[in-house]
């Protein structure tokens, strides 16, 4: 029997603009970044790599209907997060 299993992982974390400008803007209502469809080609460095989410489902289609590209979180939706899309943050300790 062969069972194939497929995740998706995702870079979670802050990070700057080419501008230097702060993404989530420090007075957001949001704490992170999950990074899904970054254009590894842009001129923009993490600034904090937080962790990573671990995925059974492609998140491409979500974070294509948002302007960033990428969906911004709050730490404190988290576990909703992980129900809802099925899957797990591995966050770094600090």
């Amino acid at each position: 029997m062969k069972i194939n299993q497929e995740f998706f992982i995702y870079p979670v974390g802050t990070f700057y603009d080419p501008n230097f400008e702060s993404y989530p803007d420090p007075g957001s209502k949001y704490d992170l970044i999950l990074y899904v469809n970054s254009n590894l080609e842009e001129k923009r460095s993490i600034s904090s790599l937080e962790g990573y989410f671990i995925s059974n489902k492609n998140l491409s289609k979500l974070a294509s209907s948002l302007a960033e590209g990428n969906i911004p979180i709050r730490k404190e939706n988290l576990d909703f997060f992980e129900s809802k899309y099925e899957g797990k943050f591995y966050l770094n300790k600090k």
